[in-house]
């Protein structure tokens, strides 16, 4: 293989890199600092120095771990804990262009062309212009200028139809073995867009390149090229859309520059200082802390650092210290190393709580919860909760990490209870006493005594309550009284057939006894009489009676159809027949044209066939009948009648 390919490979994949050295004949010088020594954790802007006229293009460091930006000059490094040596490539442009006449403001000079030259329309396929407004050529073209100053000329082509026709070519003299960046700008005069081919010496340079959609819109095509052993290049340019309409395109610019490679290196080396720091970091309440500092390699200063306080000394003393983070800085010519120790303070607060009367309650479960912990209470036990049996002093100490606290608690428990009986029931007259056991301190009932007995003699509810020491207690009592009268309803009548039963209701336990010696407190009466009861009980005995009679309860209303108010005595006037005396009556006649002509709520009114005084029409009557018999059945009658004359 030939040295200048492996150059070319190596530079390619990026993994060559020249201390202090270019690529090509590059007016561009690069110096970095050889070794900088930083302490561990630092930043730092790397700032190279760069000198000469080339276009910097592009700015790459490597490796790219602690680099804020690998593709800008002054990156931010981060130092980490290792020796890093960090690459600067940097890829420039000569400034110089080897095209001819690149800008088309000399004319129509300097290239050749398979296309044929114009100066005015109209236009045709596989021609082109050199000039400043292409609507002037063509009104179909946009009216814009050209890419260098907007006023210039520029090269404007109807494209031509035919494959591998060049629109425009120009032969320049390279360097061999070195890179060169081709690029130019074009613009779309009509669509469909133009699809341009750039080529030197046959082969293709970079991808096509498709013009903007938008007419007049200039966009910049760019490739690199290697010249290998070529000492000249030729440069040709196509328009591959070979539609005969439209794909009109400009050119402008173009520019063929030699490209070139500088590289420099830096290593970065990290002062290293590492800090220790030893000593019992778990104390008890009340103890020394202690603490020692080392570094690696030795320090020069320390700073200690906690919760409420610094100091500069290496070994740290302190009397009852808080708890939380100490932090030593070592100090070694200017880096620092840091440790950091997380201190704890076991305070053991045991607590059992304050000293407990206890009256009527649950015995309690002492438990100083405290985690981690071991226990020891006054019968030797070890759980971590212990059941209160009785009355008495208690006490634990519990031990965390070696620090042991104890505490004691004083329980005296009383159990106090009273009971005066159960709710009690008492016939009408009678008394009760209530009373509560001896051994109480105080009584107090409800009724304002304050004995241990009370007398009832009426129904409510009765309490007491009792005292011993800093206890009481509380029972209650309900007393009735019972009355064993009771009373049949009142006298009353039936209805002819009825059947009325009668329920006697004395208090709970009674024995009944009627009239004829039958049992129960109920008893069926179905013909008229005098009846009676006696209820025998806990209370006494207790008696009522009750006289019934019968009536005819059927009223069967009739209403007649017709009556002849004429005055001979005979059906001269019209009322409904009843068979029973009414509790409720309503009888209303209506005539055709809904008037009411008579209207009566007692049965032994008639109607006599004059309406306001007047005798009534002869014709049909309607009639409304409403009626409520003694057993409380209601009739309701509806029907028409005949007046006649």
């Amino acid at each position: 293989m030939k040295p200048a390919i492996i150059i070319r490979i190596l530079l390619l994949a990026g993994m060559c890199f020249f201390k202090k050295d270019t690529l090509g004949q590059c007016n561009l010088s690069l110096s970095l600092q050889d070794t900088i020594l930083l302490c561990n954790g630092s930043n730092i802007n790397l700032n190279p120095v760069i000198t000469g006229t080339n276009i910097i293009s592009k700015i790459l460091w490597s490796p790219s771990s602690g680099l804020s930006d690998t593709s800008i000059l002054n990156p931010v490094a981060t130092i980490g804990t290792s020796a890093v040596k960090y690459y600067l490539n940097i890829k420039s442009l000569i400034p110089a262009n080897l095209i001819t006449n690149p800008g088309f403001s000399s004319g129509n000079t300097g290239f050749s062309t398979a296309y044929t030259y114009k100066t005015t329309g109209p236009v045709n396929q596989k021609e082109y212009w050199v000039a400043t407004n292409p609507q002037a050529i063509n009104p179909l073209w946009p009216s814009s200028g050209d890419h260098t100053t907007g006023t210039g000329l520029m090269f404007i082509a109807d494209a031509a139809t035919a494959a591998n026709t060049s629109c425009w070519c120009q032969v320049v003299t390279v360097k061999p073995n070195t890179y060169y960046k081709l690029s130019g700008w074009a613009a779309l005069m009509y669509l469909p867009q133009a699809i341009l081919k750039f080529e030197i010496n046959g082969s293709t340079v970079g991808n096509l390149f498709t013009t903007s959609s938008s007419l007049g819109v200039w966009n910049k095509y760019e490739g690199e090229w290697y010249s290998g052993a070529s000492t000249s290049a030729s440069i040709c340019i196509y328009d591959t859309n070979l539609t005969g309409y439209g794909n009109d395109f400009a050119l402008d610019d173009l520019a063929l520059q030699e490209i070139c490679f500088t590289n420099d290196s830096i290593v970065i080396n990290p002062v290293l200082v590492s800090a220790h720091i030893t000593g019992n970091t778990v104390i008890c309440d009340g103890d020394s802390l202690h603490l020692q500092a080392t570094a690696n390699p030795s320090a020069s200063g320390y700073s200690w650092l906690w919760p409420g306080g610094t100091s500069t000394q290496q070994n740290l003393d302190l009397a009852n210290p808080p708890a939380g983070k100490y932090l030593v800085s070592a100090t070694v010519g200017g880096c620092a190393g840091k440790d950091s120790v997380n201190v704890q303070v076991i305070k053991l607060n045991v607590d059992l709580g304050k000293d407990q009367n206890l009256c009527n309650a649950a015995l309690p479960v002492l438990s100083p919860n405290i985690l981690g912990a071991t226990y020891l209470w006054q019968d030797g036990s070890t759980a971590d909760k212990f059941s209160v049996p009785g009355s008495g002093k208690y006490y634990v100490t519990v031990t965390v990490n070696g620090c042991s606290r104890s505490d004691t608690i004083t329980i005296k428990a009383l159990f106090v209870n009273v009971d005066v009986g159960t709710d009690t029931s008492l016939c009408l007259g009678d008394t009760l006493i209530l009373s509560a056991p001896n051994g109480f301190d105080k009584y107090a009932w409800s009724t304002g005594a304050t004995g241990k007995s009370i007398i009832i003699k009426e129904p409510g509810k009765y309490w007491v309550r009792v005292l011993k020491e800093y206890c009481d207690a509380f029972d209650t009592v309900d007393v009735t009284y019972l009355d064993g009268r009771f009373y049949l309803p009142e006298d009353t009548v039936l209805c002819n057939g009825q059947v009325y039963e009668l329920e006697a209701t004395s208090i709970h336990g009674s024995k009944y006894e009627w009239k004829d010696g039958s049992r129960g407190n109920k008893y069926t009466i179905s013909q008229a009489g005098f009846y009676w009861v006696n209820a025998t009980n806990q209370c006494g005995s207790f008696g009522d009676t009750i006289w019934v009679e019968y009536e005819e309860c059927d009223c069967r209303p009739f209403v007649p159809t017709a009556f002849t108010p004429n005055g001979d005595g005979r059906n001269d006037a019209i009322h409904p027949y009843l068979h029973c005396p009414a509790k409720e009556y309503k009888f209303m006649i209506v005539n055709r044209w809904g008037q009411v002509v008579f209207e009566s709520k007692n049965p032994n009114n008639r109607w006599d066939g004059n309406f306001k005084n007047t005798p009534a029409e002869a014709g049909t009557y309607f009639y409304y009948l409403e009626v409520k018999g003694p057993d409380g059945r209601t009739y309701n009658i509806k029907g028409n009648i005949t007046l006649v004359h």
